[in-house]
């Protein structure tokens, strides 16, 4: 409260901003927010996106690396084999 008013405002436009115009702290308040809300919005969207990437890339991870051990084993066709389910 009793900290270094901003630059460009002094004591007496900090002090009039509170007391006398309470309409603006609301103004700015829901300012605020919204800009919280879209600052949070963003991170979950950045969040969601690497965890799906690194989804993706533990799954093509996953395929070399039963690749790598077949060829490991010696075997000459280690292609995965894709069968119809009909039945």
């Amino acid at each position: 409260m009793w900290g270094l008013a901003p630059a460009g405002q002094t004591w007496h436009d900090r002090i009039m901003k509170k007391t006398a115009f309470p309409w603006l702290n609301r103004e700015r308040e829901r300012e605020e927010d919204d800009a919280r809300f879209t600052t949070s919005l963003a991170a979950m969207a950045a969040t969601l996106f690497l965890g799906v990437v690194g989804l993706y890339v533990l799954q093509g991870l996953a395929e070399t690396s039963k690749l790598e051990d077949c060829l490991m084993q010696g075997r000459a066709n280690c292609e995965r084999i894709e069968t119809p389910n009909e039945r």
